[in-house]
């Protein structure tokens, strides 16, 4: 006995001790994260004086906030803390909806009733459907090809709408009810064309039930409208962008221009009302009194529409006579304040993103793939615009390349995404950038000046867990400031 419990007490001791030696481990460990620089191209000293923040985590539990500076990776500071229950994001999503024209790719499975209201959660597409199933026997599957404006005289629209309050304490999905639909539909009066085709099955069970609806657009017919919002809690705008014709992906999209569509082409309002009596600050949108608020004339087309909360103002971008304009608008009133021409857009250029962030606005442009050129792809240039607001009023900043040559002759380009974090003082834009390919806590930044890319360089975490890990187990970005840039003292 007594030899069992010195054995069980020297056991103890062991454990104790390698318990504490893995904690020293891991102690000496969390302060240090191992940063690995590589200048992609330009002059390191371009980034002299910028900081860059980034925040990781490992199971939402651990997490080390990173401050370093370009040239000086392999020295930064890391601070570690510990968070007994597991945190959860404070990011806040933001409110939109996107309106539908057209979209006919859908499928359901599971006994549906044609004749009940609410199983059409199918929208449009319901009546092409049921005229398949009236000819579909039972116990069998019937697939057709059907034309749309046997069923419709216009696109039938559905939306989708997520609202967040402006206070971010809610958050709720908004059905679009069958009569919210019908008035987008009569709104905006989009007239099918005779080629619009759609393929209907339906299957059948013995007893005769409908089990099963796959609907979609025949070959080469596919139609399909995308939306750019800004929902207050007073009310939403959205803009329709006129789509291009795409014949290389076979992909037609109706243009929408006031020869074709009811109430003209501009930014479209609509109030919002407390769905239900008994709870306050639930919204949602009011169709019927949709109305065009800010008329656009000609052949301008709206791209993308944003608002800048400080001074309550729209700023919308837009396409005309091959030209880009910012549109800035009073969004009480819906009056125009500022028209700024941002130059000239190439002929193979298009708009890849606008990024607004407190007083800076950053529009990215790139080339698009042409599908007859097979060295194009590796060639695609990238470009941005930056503007800035002193008070109220926005000025033209600069024009400035994101693409450059490596010396092997490969075009490489800065990736620009959801994560982008700016930084402008003196004249010099800091732009960085989360690996937009993979979970990782790896940032890509770009130093800009007028005309010229002054400096690109990637910043990779070393010691993290690769992607094949398990989930637990990886230090992964957190959502919320992963990349906070500033320009400090030199």
């Amino acid at each position: 006995m007594r030899k069992r419990l010195v054995l069980f007490v020297m056991m103890l001791v062991v454990a104790v001790g390698a318990l504490f030696g893995i904690s020293a481990a891991v102690n000496e460990q969390k302060d240090r994260m191992e940063i690995e620089e590589e200048v992609l191209t330009g002059d390191l000293s371009e980034a002299e004086g910028l900081a860059i923040q980034a925040v990781s985590h490992m199971d939402y539990q651990l997490f080390w906030t990173t401050i370093l500076h370009p040239g000086a990776a392999e020295v930064a500071e890391t601070t570690f803390r510990f968070w007994p229950s597991r945190r959860s994001s404070a990011y806040e999503g933001s409110s939109y909806l996107e309106v539908r024209l057209g979209n006919a790719n859908y499928g359901i499975s599971g006994n549906v009733d044609l004749d009940d209201p609410e199983d059409r959660d199918s929208g449009w597409i319901w009546k092409p459907a049921a005229d398949v199933a009236s000819r579909t026997p039972s116990g069998d599957q019937r697939t057709e090809i059907v034309t749309l404006n046997n069923y419709y005289d216009s696109f039938p629209m559905t939306f989708d709408c997520w609202l967040e309050s402006e206070d971010g304490t809610m958050s709720y999905w908004v059905d679009s009810a069958e009569q919210d639909c019908e008035d987008l539909t009569a709104f905006f009066d989009v007239p099918i064309p005779d080629d619009v085709k759609m393929s209907v099955t339906v299957g059948k069970n013995a007893d005769g039930t409908v089990v099963e609806i796959n609907c979609n657009y025949a070959v080469d017919n596919v139609y399909d409208s995308w939306t750019s919002t800004v929902i207050t809690e007073e009310g939403g705008y959205f803009i329709i962008p006129k789509m291009k014709n795409r014949e290389e992906e076979q992909i037609h999209y109706p243009i929408l221009d006031s020869d074709r569509v009811n109430n003209d082409y501009g930014i479209y309002c609509f109030p919002v009302r407390e769905k239900y009596e008994d709870q306050s600050g639930v919204l949602t949108p009011v169709m019927s009194e949709l109305h065009n608020g800010f008329p656009m004339e000609g052949d301008e087309n709206a791209i993308l529409l944003q608002r800048d909360a400080e001074t309550d103002q729209l700023l919308l971008l837009t396409e005309d006579q091959d030209h880009l304009w910012l549109t800035i608008i009073d969004r009480p009133s819906m009056g125009e304040l500022q028209r700024l021409d941002l130059g000239e857009l190439g002929e193979r250029e298009s708009v890849f993103q606008m990024i607004h962030q407190g007083d800076l606005l950053m529009v990215t442009i790139e080339e698009e793939y042409d599908a007859d050129d097979e060295e194009s792809e590796d060639a695609l240039s990238r470009r941005l615009v930056l503007l800035k607001r002193v008070e109220s009023t926005w000025s033209l900043e600069f024009h400035a390349p994101l693409t450059w040559t490596t010396a092997d002759g490969r075009r490489e380009r800065m990736e620009v995404g959801e994560t982008v974090q700016l930084a402008y003082e003196d004249g010099r834009l800091a732009i960085a950038q989360r690996d937009p390919y993979r979970w990782s806590c790896d940032v890509y930044v770009a130093v800009c000046q007028p005309e010229e890319l002054r400096f690109a360089g990637a910043y990779r975490w070393k010691n993290t867990a690769g992607s094949d890990a398990n989930y637990g187990d990886m230090i992964l970005p957190w959502t919320d400031g992963f990349a906070i840039l500033r320009w400090s003292e030199k």
